[in-house]
């Protein structure tokens, strides 16, 4: 009886082959390698999310800038305004173009209408880009000339 038991337990003891460890690590490193890959990604991602963030900003402000100076000089936007500037790591370039836009009633109302389009540009960080901003202004003054 001793012997069947015996036998039993050395047929029931068994490890891992090498080969079956070296499966096992070679999974273990493509997940590993993956994940950090993911990591890689989220940092690249975060790294343009703050560029076009930033870049953002500044097309706001500079569209608020335009929208302001042309209120104290009505030339300004006869002028097509454009300016290159580095703000951290990033180049940018701005440009502003303004037309007068014709609407029915503007006439009598001693106001001038006009489309006004904000374009800033950057290079540098992880991508360059391009941000667009349009809108509508209005200037109560009259420009000599339109």
């Amino acid at each position: 009886m001793n012997n069947i038991l015996k036998r039993t337990f050395q047929d029931t003891v068994s490890g891992f082959t090498l080969i079956e460890v070296i499966i096992a690590v070679a999974i273990v490193s493509v997940g590993l390698v993956m994940i950090l890959q993911g990591f890689v990604s989220s940092l690249n991602a975060v790294k343009i999310s703050e560029d076009t963030l930033k870049a953002c900003i500044m097309a706001d402000d500079r569209m608020a800038y335009s929208q302001l100076e042309s209120e104290n000089s009505p030339e300004f936007v006869l002028l097509k305004p454009s300016e290159y500037f580095m703000s951290g790591r990033l180049d940018f370039s701005w440009e502003f173009v303004a037309e007068v836009v014709d609407m029915p009633g503007t006439e009598n109302a001693g106001v001038t209408l006009f489309k006004a389009l904000s374009d800033l540009k950057w290079s540098g960080g992880k991508r360059k880009g391009d941000i667009k901003i349009e809108t509508l202004f209005r200037q109560k003054k009259e420009i000599p000339g339109l």
